[in-house]
C-alpha cells in the first residue's frame, strides 16, 4: 500500500461528496472503518462499478483479482449511497445481485445509475508519441483495407475466434480480404494466445500486433482504418467503440447487452462464437452500404457532457466556468 503518513487526513463534513473513480479492489476493503465514519459525519459515498465481470466471468480472471472483487463488492454494497456505471445492464447486473444481499426489510441499499463515457481521446489528456516504425506500419495499412481490434489481450475479449476467423478469410483469398490490425497490451491468462499473436505477426503478411501505442498513434490507425471489429464476450462499456465512432468509424460488435447503447448508424452487430460465425458476419459488413458512423449519437458526446451528467446525478452545482455553453 502507498505511504500516506505524510498526507493531511481527511475531515469529513455533512454534505461533502465522496467520489471513488477507480477500481481499488486491493485498497478499500481496508479502510471500510473510515468509509463508515464519513457516511456518518454526513457524507455522501458514490463509487464507480465498470463491470461486474469477476463476479458472472470468475473463470476470465486469476484467482486474487476475484477474490478481492468480491472483498471490494461487498463494501460497496455496505457503504455506498450509490454505485455509478457506464451503461444500463450493468447496473442491471448491480441492481439484481445487490437484492441478493440486502433484505426487503432493510431499508438503505445503494442506488445504480448509469452514465455513458465519451470517445473523445483528444477530450481527455491523451498520451503522445509515435513508434520508430510507424511510417512502415502506416504504409502497410494503406496497402490494403485494415480491420481493427483494440483492447487489451486478456480472454473475454474473442480474439482468438478473431484470428481464426480471418484465418479461413485468407486461406480463401481471392485479393480483396482485409487485413488485421490488433493494438492491445498483453493481459492475464493469454499466454498461448500471445504466443500465436506474436508468431504471426509481421509487416509481410495479412496480420500486425502492436503491443503499446500512445493515444496519439492510436488516433492515426483510426482514420486509417477499414472498420473496428469488436469480438469481446463481455464488457462494462467497450470504450474502443466510441472512440472509432467520435472519428467517424464503422463499428461490427458482438451482440452483447452491455453494447446495445451504440446500436445505430454506422455499427452492425453479429451472433455465434464459431470462426466461421465471424468470418460470414465480416463478409456480409463488407458486402453492404452502411451508414454513416458521424451520424450516430455517440460520436459527439463530448466529456464535459459526462461531466456535467456526472455532477448531476450527484447532485453538485458546477462553477459557471464549466457549464458547456
Amino acid at each position: 500500500m502507498p505511504d500516506l503518513s505524510h498526507c493531511e487526513r481527511v475531515s469529513p463534513r455533512n454534505g461533502n461528496v465522496f467520489l471513488g473513480l477507480d477500481l481499488a479492489s486491493m485498497v478499500m476493503p481496508h479502510h471500510e472503518g473510515q468509509l463508515a465514519s464519513w457516511r456518518q459525519a454526513g457524507m455522501s459515498i458514490h463509487i464507480f462499478l465498470f463491470d461486474m465481470l469477476p463476479l458472472l466471468h470468475g473463470e476470465w480472471f486469476r484467482r486474487a483479482a476475484r477474490r478481492n472483487f468480491r472483498r471490494w463488492i461487498h463494501v460497496v454494497e455496505r457503504q455506498a449511497d450509490s454505485v455509478i456505471c457506464q451503461c444500463q445492464a450493468v447496473a442491471d447486473q448491480f441492481a439484481n445481485w445487490n437484492a441478493r444481499w440486502w433484505p426487503p426489510r432493510r431499508r438503505r441499499k445503494p442506488r445504480a445509475i448509469w452514465i455513458p463515457l465519451s470517445g473523445d481521446l483528444n477530450g481527455s489528456v491523451p498520451s503522445t508519441g509515435l513508434p520508430d516504425n510507424h511510417y512502415l506500419i502506416e504504409k502497410w495499412m494503406d496497402q490494403r483495407e485494415t480491420v481493427l481490434l483494440v483492447g487489451t489481450v486478456e480472454p473475454r475479449k474473442g480474439y482468438d475466434q478473431a484470428i481464426a476467423a480471418f484465418e479461413l478469410l485468407w486461406r480463401d483469398d481471392t485479393g480483396d480480404a482485409p487485413q488485421l490490425l490488433l493494438i492491445g497490451k498483453p493481459g492475464w491468462k493469454t499466454k498461448s494466445l500471445q504466443r500465436k499473436l506474436a508468431s504471426r505477426s509481421s509487416i509481410d503478411g495479412p496480420f500486425l500486433w502492436i503491443s503499446d501505442a500512445s493515444d496519439e498513434f492510436l488516433e492515426r490507425i483510426y482514420n486509417k482504418g477499414c472498420f473496428l471489429l469488436f469480438p469481446s464476450f463481455g464488457e462494462g462499456f467497450g470504450l474502443p467503440i466510441p472512440e472509432a465512432l467520435h472519428r467517424g468509424l464503422q463499428v461490427l460488435f458482438r451482440d452483447l447487452p452491455e453494447l446495445q447503447q451504440f446500436a445505430g448508424p454506422g455499427t452492425a452487430q453479429f451472433q455465434g462464437d464459431k470462426p466461421r460465425d465471424l468470418a460470414q458476419a465480416v463478409v456480409r459488413w463488407l458486402g453492404q452500404p452502411i451508414a454513416v458512423a458521424h451520424s450516430n449519437n455517440h460520436a459527439s458526446r463530448s466529456w464535459d457532457a459526462v461531466a456535467i451528467e456526472l455532477a448531476n446525478a450527484l447532485q453538485l452545482r458546477l462553477a459557471p466556468k464549466c457549464e458547456i455553453m
